[in-house]
């Protein structure tokens, strides 16, 4: 790895269209009774929903200034954790709907998920009081980039 660390991800999750229809279905099937708020909520939340998930993209850049993540369309610009700021981090498999409870912007008791896609989570602790964790896909090259540029601090 000769320069900074870039990864981009995006949500793939296809199979949450089956869960989806299987909620809209009855929903519709009621709509006949329930008039034309019940069918435009019926589609519309689900629909909403879908959109959301498959527009979410995740950016993550490692270089010499520090870690820098963009999460669209929550953030409009790149967030910036300073290697000064960073007191320590590691590389772990995650599950996200065991350890965050799905995907995006997660928020558990100890700990803020940006999570998307990838296997593993960068969990990086600093001087706040919740741990940040960035779902990665490539193990390794997180921790050559982390490694490399870490250690100019």
């Amino acid at each position: 790895m000769i320069g900074p660390y870039e990864e981009k991800q995006r949500f793939k999750g296809l199979w949450l269209i089956i869960p989806i229809a299987i909620f809209t279905l009855p929903t519709l099937l009621l709509a006949k009774d329930g008039g034309l708020v019940t069918l435009l909520i019926g589609i519309g939340v689900p629909l909403l929903t879908g959109l959301l998930l498959f527009s979410l993209r995740q950016t993550i850049r490692i270089d010499k200034e520090g870690v820098h993540f963009k999460q669209t369309p929550i953030h409009r610009t790149y967030r910036t954790i300073k290697w000064a700021d960073i007191q320590s981090w590691q590389v772990y498999k995650i599950s996200p709907l065991g350890d965050f409870g799905g995907w995006g912007y997660r928020l558990t008791s100890k700990k803020t998920g940006y999570i998307i896609a990838g296997d593993y989570g960068l969990e990086l602790k600093t001087d706040a009081k919740r741990l940040t964790v960035l779902s990665v896909k490539e193990k390794e090259e997180v921790q050559q980039a982390m490694e490399k540029f870490g250690q100019f601090v």
